[in-house]
């Protein structure tokens, strides 16, 4: 009632001097109150309805990423996919290098980034004098050429399961920043109510560059984690000693071997008493307390040795 409530109810109840708990009886009041419980209703509406408005923006971005990810789990060949990035790639990458005041690429920084994130070693001098045109054509065509050559080199099927593992993880890693970046514009989006804005809209607006964004980032650390693959080498896991010849035994195992059993030998006594301590030591028999005593005493064995 104090929200949603009219003024000509709260200066009535302050004149008739209702106190608080009192019961009100009035059809003024009651009328008021279901007036009230309307506009609360309809707030509340307006609230849940522009949750979901910002909630289907993230459930848009959700099913494509989660579309992405099972047609990957799926077994689903990124061959085309890869060739398609390629060529977008390359058309970024020439706005990206092309020169301000002529058509022509700069080279030397084109073949620097293509060397540092392809792994490619391009002459920056093939560029040289040719048009926007003809150094796209030639910078895919070295790209689709690599690409080839890895897919031999590691093989087919191989490479599509790196392929995709590889984008599995790119896309996981890029979603979860994603999330976190929503969650802070979505914390601070009302503000520009300030600024006459929708916030909805500008919500949408920014997300939908958020997500773009995204998505470019994920095809092109893809892609460049793809080139960079390489086929294990089973002589990089050998260990340091491999190159050198085995022996079973030690050469000097011979004069280790004569030593120790002339040791042996000297370290034995030698004659009939050698025998005699060789032999273990008997266990010398019991004698009985009333039995006569071992000494030679003439005495019972309880008396003398055996107190």
């Amino acid at each position: 009632m104090r929200l949603f409530g009219s003024d000509r109810i709260i200066g009535l109840m302050e004149k008739l001097g209702l106190e608080e708990g009192q019961v009100i009886e009035h059809p003024w009041v009651s009328g008021s109150i279901e007036i009230a419980q309307r506009r609360v209703e309809q707030h509340n509406f307006e609230i849940r309805k522009q949750l979901l408005e910002y909630d289907n923006v993230m459930n848009k971005q959700r099913e494509i990423i989660y579309g992405q990810r099972r047609q990957i789990l799926g077994g689903f060949s990124l061959r085309e996919n890869i060739i398609e990035i390629i060529a977008r790639l390359v058309d970024d990458y020439s706005k990206i290098y092309k020169q301000a005041e002529s058509a022509e690429l700069d080279s030397a920084g084109l073949t620097n980034f293509m060397n540092l994130n392809f792994g490619l070693q391009l002459d920056p001098q093939a560029f040289n004098g040719q048009n926007d045109a003809e150094a796209k054509e030639k910078l895919t065509a070295e790209l689709l050429k690599a690409y080839e050559n890895k897919e031999k080199l590691i093989g087919a099927e191989m490479l599509r399961n790196l392929e995709r593992m590889v984008f599995l993880q790119i896309i996981d890693s890029k979603w979860k920043d994603h999330l976190y970046a929503m969650d802070s514009l979505r914390e601070g989006i009302g503000l520009r109510a300030y600024g006459q804005r929708d916030p909805l809209i500008e919500y949408k607006r920014e997300a939908f560059e958020m997500f773009s964004q995204m998505i470019g980032a994920i095809e092109e650390d893809a892609v460049q984690t793809v080139y960079k693959l390489e086929a294990a080498r089973p002589e990089r896991f050998q260990g340091v000693f491999s190159s050198l010849p085995t022996e079973l035994s030690h050469p000097e195992s011979a004069n280790f071997a004569v030593n120790a059993s002339s040791q042996e030998s000297a370290a034995l006594p030698s004659g009939p008493s050698a025998a005699q301590a060789a032999k273990p030591a008997q266990a010398q028999q019991k004698v009985g307390r009333n039995e006569p005593c071992p000494c030679g005493s003439g005495k019972k064995y309880k008396k003398c040795c055996g107190e």
